[in-house]
């Protein structure tokens, strides 16, 4: 008898793939322009994309005002500001270093879960948290050479670990925030727009009474950029909205939060960054944890 595929589990470690990805082509743009201006432009990007996607694709017709005042708050909390401070934290001290604290969105996501929701992981599905946990801790305690052009910045360590930090609580808000909506019945693909185009005003409402359009204005070199980088941010809160309707929001948190295990093989083949064993060693205990998640 074959097993039911594990729709949420596997769309969560398809997020977690776009934001391994995304960093890596975002985080030379940040620190050329800053991480509001990045952020106020791939805001405007990931609604025509998400927009796109749910006409051709998305039932728009399972959006009840209800359930778009749960995702246009999801999106506010967690695209507008999770994204902001994420941004922010990867300048300051690399996208290895910044995604690991993000990442602490996962125990976040787990407890809020477990306070307004009411959702209980099994055993085996909190030892596979655990040790997915663990590798992410494990990574973040060794300090490796960053790869050339995501170093960290002088003088930034405390600053960005507090952006780190307040990105994953965003994020494990946003994530918490979106589940009501789901459970209505919306459909992943039509509510993708619906976040990230409450993402999109929120940016417009605080930066064009001050600042006008101008404020939106990159090179046209750096637009390529920004468009591919947002395509992948883009696929993945869709997947995570997959990932929510289909599984618990702990489980598709705790999955998402592989980007810095994912994201050691490619700095290193990729970047020819030098990691030690022990960040190898991290990545597979990450490994069995995942292994356990979707064997359970």
């Amino acid at each position: 008898m074959i097993s039911q595929i594990p729709v949420g589990e596997l769309a969560a470690l398809g997020a977690a793939a776009c934001w391994t990805i995304g960093p890596l082509l975002g985080t030379k743009v940040v620190k050329e322009i800053g991480s509001v201006r990045f952020n106020r432009v791939r805001s405007g990007i990931f609604f025509l994309m998400t927009f796109a996607v749910a006409l051709l694709a998305g039932d728009l017709a399972s959006i009840t005002p209800s359930a778009a005042l749960w995702l246009g708050l999801s999106g506010v909390i967690g695209v507008t500001f999770g994204d902001l401070f994420l941004f922010a934290s990867y300048k300051a001290v690399g996208p290895r270093l910044g995604s690991l604290l993000y990442m602490m969105s996962a125990p976040f996501t787990v407890a809020l879960a477990w306070l307004f929701l009411n959702e209980y992981l099994s055993g085996q599905a909190l030892l596979g948290g655990l040790l997915t946990l663990s590798g992410i801790g494990l990574a973040l305690a060794r300090k490796e050479q960053e790869a050339k052009g995501f170093e960290m910045e002088p003088g930034a360590l405390t600053k960005g670990i507090l952006f780190g930090l307040i990105a994953a609580f965003a994020q494990a808000a946003g994530t918490l925030l979106s589940k009501p909506a789901l459970a209505m019945g919306v459909e992943p693909l039509a509510a993708a727009p619906i976040r990230t185009g409450a993402a999109m005003l929120a940016m417009a409402i605080v930066t064009l009474p001050t600042a006008g359009f101008r404020a939106y204005y990159v090179s046209p070199r750096l637009i390529p950029l920004i468009v591919t980088q947002a395509m992948f941010g883009c696929t993945g809160i869709i997947l995570l909205l997959v990932a929510i309707a289909n599984t618990s929001a702990g489980i598709a948190a705790i999955l998402a939060a592989l980007p810095p295990i994912i994201m050691l093989p490619i700095l290193r083949f990729g970047f020819g960054a030098r990691l030690s064993t022990i960040a190898w060693a991290a990545t597979f205990v990450a490994f069995a944890g995942v292994v356990l998640i979707l064997s359970r």
